[in-house]
């Protein structure tokens, strides 16, 4: 998720394939270990920090369901 750090072309999809994939996962781990092992924190706290550490991005280019992911991981 960091490629724009490096000035790679299309960076966008693959920041929105990398979170695609942290989702999935979260998913997984959640029904397998539980939401309050650590693993199943970590790849939520690596699923957030895709949106905190992004630098030249707009809402637009984050998928809709990947927002109402995010909000319920915050609580929002």
């Amino acid at each position: 998720y960091k490629a724009h750090f490096f000035g790679r072309e299309d960076y966008r999809q693959s920041l929105r394939d990398a979170m695609t994939l942290y989702v999935g996962l979260h998913v997984r781990l959640k029904r397998v270990l539980g939401i309050d092992h650590p693993l199943t924190r970590k790849v939520a706290a690596g699923f957030l920090r895709c949106f905190d550490e992004q630098l030249d991005w707009s809402l637009d280019d984050i998928p809709g369901e990947h927002l109402a992911y995010r909000a319920r991981l915050l609580g929002n």
